[in-house]
């Protein structure tokens, strides 16, 4: 059973939470008010948004965000008790106080399990909205024959078909026969053309052969490389020193240049650094004077705005002890009032008002019972009635008191939102509720400084002062970089005059010495790839002659087991369509023997609300009472057969989800039929029952009243 609900802007609820009780619990409330939404919630905590009639972006509340939108539904099951926590962000089930499962798709995966059918399912079975309360009895007796094999776990007898015809070879013979025919001719073919085996051992030599001569090349390659390494040294030292001189005229040329830009730079700063600095602080003195005169000036125009209305003669405190006191009368009489008119709706409910016997026709007005029983009656009803009036009046006179309380709070509620942003320019007078504010202080004049003027020329005197100190700084540091570069230019300068190093043509020559070793090596090594080369392509050959003869090998090896494997499988075929026909008789016995069992219970439940023997049967053409179409039927007795079905199915196949929820069953239905309906799922056995309903009789039969 469902135990408590808390929706966080879920459609027309921003912050709602509900406790549950078992019996019916009755929902009600204005058009619009959010009774679908509530049951709509329900079903998003246990199956996700599979479950909503529109998307996440379309239910969460206008204006609101969606990943705000939050349901937490708590529930207790065979004695467990458990917290479904679902939102856009994520979804988790509660056990014991510690995440128990979690996971959108895991968190509807346990739904499903604990109640015993998935989302789809118990929707349609738990779920009836005020105009799907036919359910499956609209969709044909196809669709609910799908629905009861689901919830019987008839997909045991399609996963073993699916399995017998996706891994067991099932048809005629005719095609494995002809492939038997044709391995057989293949093997013909293939014995006819197998060449003659390579020889191994004279490859093999002739490999040795070219093996040594290429280690005596190899053995040249370590001489050539060290001369290599030799010229490469040389001359990597000569065009290292020869490459610093080139370096230094370089260096000598970019900051002269450098030395030029910097004593230009310096002159530049050395003009703006020398202007006189503005007054700041006496400029910001004066501003501060305007911004202040600027807020108590706002402050004065919101206190003169200030709401207004009448207050309450006593202090906050005094306020709050005569509402509370009102609150618990109020509430008193409300209750009372409540119980007196479902003690009246249970006396009527008891009085037998027709004349004849249904059953023999005969007149029972003047039987002992029926004379004693309306007395009774008649007598509880007096007793009754009188204080039900006394306390509908003094309801009705306690509404207005209690608008005049709410007017004192919204008056405060109002007042507190003005007074909080001027808090510093007033005093308030708490002997009454809510408090009379005052004004602190001299009254701000029409006309004040001209605020936007001082803060023009405030920050005119700041961006000047800044760019004063800006160049100051910069000329100090223009002079400073010119005497390094001044004392660099004259140190490359030096070192200039005193380097000493090879001319050009010494790393020309050093460079064609280093390239007749490099040459060197390349055609020893060149020569050592064209003989691995060779070896390669001869072993290449060799491979080849080896892999045809194998190939040809096996094409004899392979047709034989070919030729095995489909003389196996024409014995298997037979055996696999055999099996098959077996299972194909067994579904049709077990599914009219659920038919039988699920139709009586529907028919009992049916007759019961109707008020007369109903029985249900069902043929191709559709369901038929006592031997009639349905479709000749009212629209408020197809919505009791509709209801019928539900609990039947409710009742037979998941036995352990004793809850029901309806929006309006009734409302197609007159007074007579209404209180019948009522009565059955009163008596029905459900633990729980969520109703959302207008009638007054199924409030009064309600064992908790929920008020939206």
């Amino acid at each position: 059973m469902l135990t408590k609900i808390s929706l966080t802007n879920f459609k027309r609820h921003r912050d709602l939470t509900i406790t549950f009780d078992d019996g019916i619990n009755a929902t009600r409330g204005a058009n619009e008010a959010g009774k679908s939404s509530l049951l709509h919630a329900i079903a998003y905590a246990l199956f996700g948004t599979k479950a909503l009639p529109h998307s996440l972006d379309d239910t969460v509340t206008w204006g609101c965000d969606t990943k705000t939108l939050k349901v937490e539904l708590s529930l207790e099951v065979s004695g467990e008790s458990y917290t479904f926590k679902r939102g856009k962000s994520g979804a988790e089930v509660i056990k014991a106080g510690e995440v128990f499962v979690t996971g959108q798709n895991e968190v509807t995966a346990f739904a499903s399990n604990l109640l015993g059918a998935d989302g789809n399912a118990s929707t349609k079975l738990m779920f009836a909205s005020q105009n799907g309360l036919r359910g499956a009895l609209e969709e044909g007796p196809k669709a609910l024959s799908q629905m009861i094999e689901d919830l019987a776990g008839f997909d045991t007898f399609d996963t073993i078909m699916e399995a017998a015809q996706e891994k067991l070879v099932l048809g005629a013979p005719s095609m494995l026969e002809d492939r038997l025919k044709q391995a057989q001719a293949a093997l013909e073919e293939a014995s006819e053309v197998v060449p003659e085996e390579p020889n191994q051992a004279s490859h093999d030599a002739e490999m040795a052969a070219h093996e040594a001569m290429l280690e005596t090349m190899k053995a040249g390659v370590p001489e050539a490389q060290k001369n290599v390494e030799l010229a490469t040294d040389k001359l990597a030292a000569a065009s290292t020193l020869f490459l610093k001189r080139n370096a230094i005229e370089t260096s000598i040329a970019q900051t002269s240049q450098r030395v030029n830009i910097e004593m230009s730079s310096v002159a530049g700063h050395e003009a703006n650094a020398g202007k006189t600095m503005p007054d700041v602080a006496g400029l910001e003195v004066t501003y501060n004077e305007a911004l202040e005169y600027d807020k108590r000036s706002n402050a004065y125009s919101i206190f003169v705005k200030a709401p207004q209305g009448d207050r309450y003669t006593g202090t906050r405190e005094q306020f709050d002890a005569e509402l509370s006191v009102f609150k618990l009368s109020f509430d008193e009489n409300k209750a009372e009032l409540r119980r007196i008119e479902q003690a009246v709706v249970l006396l009527n409910a008891t009085r037998i008002n027709h004349d004849t016997c249904e059953k023999c026709g005969q007149d029972v007005t003047h039987l002992e019972n029926v004379v004693k029983t309306n007395t009774e009656v008649d007598r509880q009803l007096a007793e009754l009635l009188p204080r039900k009036l006394e306390l509908q009046v003094l309801i009705a006179s306690q509404t207005g008191v209690q608008a005049e309380f709410d007017g004192y709070l919204k008056l405060e509620r109002n007042l507190a939102a003005t007074l909080s942003k001027i808090s510093g320019y007033i005093t308030l007078d708490e002997s009454v509720y809510p408090p009379v504010p005052t004004w602190s202080g001299s009254i701000p004049g029409d006309v004040g400084p001209d605020t936007k003027a001082y803060k023009e020329r405030l920050d005119n005197a700041k961006e000047e002062t800044a760019s004063i100190t800006q160049a100051t700084t910069r000329l100090e540091m223009a002079r400073a970089q010119l005497e390094k570069s001044q004392a660099e230019l004259t140190a490359l300068q030096v070192e200039l005059r005193e380097f000493v190093g090879p001319d050009a043509e010494d790393i020309l020559g050093l460079t064609a010495a280093k390239d007749e070793a490099v040459s060197a090596k390349l055609v020893l090594e060149g020569n050592i790839i064209l003989r691995r080369q060779e070896m390669n392509a001869k072993a290449d050959e060799f491979k080849s002659a080896k892999t045809i003869w194998a190939s040809a090998v096996s094409r004899v090896e392979a047709s034989k087991k070919q030729i095995a494997q489909c003389q196996k499988d024409i014995e298997t075929l037979g055996f696999n369509n055999a099996l098959v026909k077996k299972l194909r008789a067994i579904r049709p016995a077990v599914a009219d023997k659920l038919w039988n069992t699920v139709l009586a219970s529907v028919s009992v439940m049916f007759s019961q609300m109707r008020g007369q023997e109903s029985w249900v049967t069902k043929t191709k053409e559709g369901f038929k009472v006592n031997g009639q179409a349905v479709e000749s039927l009212s629209g408020s007795t197809l919505d009791l057969l509709g209801l019928s079905i539900r609990c039947a199915l409710l009742k037979t196949f998941l036995p352990q989800c004793s809850l029901l929820i309806l929006d309006e069953p009734a409302h197609g239905c007159d007074a007579e039929r209404t209180e019948a309906l009522i009565g059955f799922i009163a008596g029905a056995g459900f633990r729980q029952t969520i109703l959302v309903t207008h009638e007054d009789i199924s409030e009064s039969m309600a064992n908790n009243i929920i008020q939206l």
